[in-house]
């Protein structure tokens, strides 16, 4: 069907002035579905996921009402047997359809919950099972017409649902523990922790082939062909980064940014970011089973975890001294904040252009540390949503509440912004900061379980989303080497850079006192009186 002849498409109601077709259809969204995972893991639930076949034509009759036809195409024709261009009336939702997607999510949300799924209010395209008492067994997850989804399969409960969603529709296919969903390939471990990579993506990726290099300079404006390769590119590129790879996120987003006067320099990036992605094709990342390897008094329950909200800017280091903002929403276990290195599930990232030109550095890092903490609160909704907690009209801020949470930053002055004064809102100097400020601070009250901590920027996960240097790429490549990392409290705020000023003037005073040990040492009076003894 060729969806925008659809007579209805433009059509308004009379009297509410909404449109009489409606074609929005959502699917899941990236932190849901990362949420999603996290919970089966940390439930230690067996993962499956399950495709519908010709999933539109398998909805419920929901067009027959509207008395759309169309014409008979030739391959039509011939297998009904009746002459091209005959008139057929449209019974169901035939792919093409602008409104077909929204037809199927519709008639999945209605079959759910006929059999005993509750939806998420905040993510449409979840569901969750509980069994008789009250605790929830299984959920499941939805990007158009593939499942994805896991429960007990040791619960009566889960195993009786699971069987009528498979009644539900036809099925292709049906699989268990490895597969494809959404352009990812996830695989659960015999831990129950869940791996999410895209090896066969980035494989398939190939830099562009640059006419004339040699002879060309890198500030050599390009063709317009080029330019659409570049974009391309980037695109490709930026699909990995938000899916898998989040320590690409700075590099494409600086990147694109030059989009807009592309030159040789830009195109060339753009290939040497493909040939990085299909080096680190392996890199994955890990959804913990914090749970395996516990003993049964000690196993975590939903609201024992810690969530970890890293923020961070660099200031002006984009055209036109725009700043670019970055963030990590993470899950740990209580480990972590008791000094010791804990492992680590990434939830939420972002790398982007701050929403407006900062005055200076805390300007630039209260408006990541403001987005920080409102993503991180948006996680902490839905993952006591996910846990059977009911949303009402007032209890968003005492839901979000159930889990311990931190929002990790390594701006001195935003830390004393929000620990030094009752008036955050009036410490910073400059007033749209401040407001950011207030606004983080309001969510970080004595009644919602949220602090600040203040970190070095070596140990601060959100440096690699905002620049593309050698520091910041050392500090998310050892979390990718260990998939866990530490949240040192500095009572005495040393900064990473002095940190590394003191180790090397440390190295120098040991190496002087060596060397005038040895020479000490080679002296006739002092071997005299014993050097052993003096060692």
């Amino acid at each position: 069907m060729i969806g925008f002849r659809h007579p209805d498409l433009v059509k308004k109601n009379e009297k509410t002035g909404r449109p009489v077709l409606k074609t929005s259809s959502p699917t899941i969204s990236r932190l849901g579905k990362h949420i999603l995972l996290q919970s089966i893991a940390l439930d230690q639930h067996t993962m499956e996921s399950a495709d519908a076949k010709s999933a539109f034509l398998q909805a419920d009759n929901q067009e027959e009402g509207r008395m759309i036809w169309t014409k008979a195409v030739p391959e039509i024709a011939h297998a009904w047997g009746v002459k091209p261009g005959t008139w057929l009336r449209v019974l169901g939702a035939i792919y093409g359809l602008t409104n077909a997607p929204r037809i199927f999510w519709l008639d999945a949300d209605r079959k759910l919950k006929a059999i005993g799924a509750i939806a998420n209010p905040l993510d449409r395209c979840m569901w969750y099972v509980k069994d008789s008492n009250g605790v929830v067994c299984g959920r499941l997850g939805s990007q158009v017409d593939d499942f994805l989804f896991g429960g007990d399969m040791q619960n009566p409960a889960w195993v009786d649902f699971r069987e009528r969603f498979r009644s539900m529709y036809r099925w292709s296919p049906w699989q268990q523990g490895e597969f494809e969903f959404s352009g990812c390939k996830l695989s659960q471990t015999m831990t129950y922790s869940i791996h999410v990579s895209q090896e066969d993506f980035c494989n398939s990726l190939k830099p562009v082939v640059i006419e004339n290099e040699k002879s060309r300079s890198s500030s050599d404006s390009l063709t317009p062909h080029e330019v659409s390769q570049t974009r391309a590119l980037l695109m490709k590129a930026q699909w990995r980064a938000l899916q898998s790879a989040p320590q690409y996120c700075a590099r494409i987003s600086l990147a694109s940014s030059e989009i807009n006067k592309p030159t040789l320099r830009l195109l060339q990036e753009a290939n040497h970011i493909m040939r990085d992605l299909r080096k680190t094709a392996k890199e994955d990342i890990v959804f913990h089973s914090f749970n395996y390897g516990r003993k049964t008094h000690e196993k975590l329950s939903w609201r024992d975890v810690v969530f970890l909200n890293w923020g961070d800017a660099s200031h002006k280091n984009r055209p036109n001294n725009e700043s670019t903002g970055g963030l990590i929403i993470g899950m740990s276990t209580p480990e972590i904040i008791q000094n010791r290195e804990a492992p680590v599930s990434l939830l939420d990232w972002r790398s982007w252009k701050l929403r407006r030109v900062a005055a200076g550095s805390n300007s630039s890092e209260a408006q990541s540390i403001a987005e920080a903490e409102d993503k991180g609160w948006k996680a902490r909704l839905l993952w006591s949503i996910m846990y059977g907690m009911p949303l009402m009209r007032d209890n968003a801020y005492e839901l979000a509440a159930q889990c311990l949470s931190f929002v990790i930053m390594d701006s001195r002055g935003c830390y004393d912004a929000l620990t030094g004064t009752e008036t955050p809102g009036l410490s910073m100097e400059n007033a749209k900061s401040s407001v950011d400020i207030l606004s983080a601070s309001q969510g970080m009250d004595e009644t919602s379980n949220h602090h600040p901590a203040w970190v070095p920027s070596d140990l601060n996960l959100a440096d690699s989303l905002t620049k593309y240097t050698t520091d910041s790429m050392r500090t998310i490549a050892l979390y990718h080497s260990r998939k866990s990392w530490i949240l040192k409290f500095e009572n005495d705020f040393v900064s990473a850079r002095k940190q590394a000023r003191l180790r090397r003037l440390a190295a120098v005073q040991k190496a002087n006192i060596a060397n005038t040990l040895e020479e000490w040492c080679e002296d006739p009076f002092s071997r005299t009186f014993g050097v052993d003894i003096i060692r």
